[in-house]
């Protein structure tokens, strides 16, 4: 999962999202592999018109995360037309404090995985495992 939707070339664990489920299990995977006692810090991404105190709230309910600081919204403006279905709750990025050497850690296992996989990531030809595999 971290493979594609987390942050790779910031070197902090992080990963972005509107799906619940995906940061639950993010969110237990990292306390459960990572760090038992880890900081999250939460960014919301939100559309013109969408409540921002609810949608905090929200996240932080559905997450359970009691003590959990939020930086900055970042709010889509109005009438920019790219997106018709706006998410009530927004896009959340989920990241760890402190995390440089546990995003180390998980670059090297996805390098492994790629490599006992076969995967080629060379430019214009996309991930395709080898033949046999």
């Amino acid at each position: 999962m971290y493979w594609a939707e987390g942050a790779k070339a910031k070197r902090q664990l992080d990963l972005a999202n509107s799906d619940p489920r995906v940061h639950r299990l993010f969110i237990a995977w990292v306390r459960a592999h990572l760090n038992s006692d880890p900081v999250f810090v939460l960014h919301l991404q939100l559309h013109h018109g969408n409540d921002e105190p609810q949608a905090r709230q929200f996240w932080k309910d559905t997450l359970g995360l009691q003590e959990v600081q939020f930086y900055r919204t970042f709010f889509k403006s109005a009438g920019t037309g790219h997106r018709k279905n706006h998410l009530e709750h927004g896009v959340l990025r989920v990241r760890v404090r402190r995390s440089t050497d546990a995003w180390f850690r998980v670059m090297g296992w996805i390098d492994g995985l790629a490599e006992e996989l076969a995967v080629s990531s060379e430019e214009g030809s996309g991930a395709i495992l080898s033949p046999g595999r």
